[in-house]
């Protein structure tokens, strides 16, 4: 890269997510630490996020019918991708 070096960012502590967070819930900042992982292969999947407890307990952040399309949507989306990606091999 050819500008590496000529950027700086300041010292910065980490902070966990419950301090950035505070009103979040356990379930959701699990979620959450899961889906910002830096290694892509520690992800979940968006199938995967969608069975987290965070999406299964009260107060739901969505009616589970909402979810279920969601969920047929991604599915769907996947096989695209998977399609697409073997045009590209």
């Amino acid at each position: 890269l050819p500008d590496y070096g000529k950027v700086s960012f300041p010292h910065a502590d980490p902070k966990r997510l419950g301090q950035v967070l505070p009103f979040a819930s356990t379930d959701a900042l699990g979620l959450l630490a899961r889906m910002l992982s830096y290694d892509p292969a520690s992800r979940p999947t968006p199938a995967e996020a969608l069975q987290h407890p965070f999406f299964l307990t009260h107060p739901l952040p969505a009616e589970p019918t909402d979810i279920a399309a969601l969920m047929r949507r991604t599915q769907a989306d996947l096989k695209q991708t998977s399609d697409l990606d073997a045009l590209f091999k």
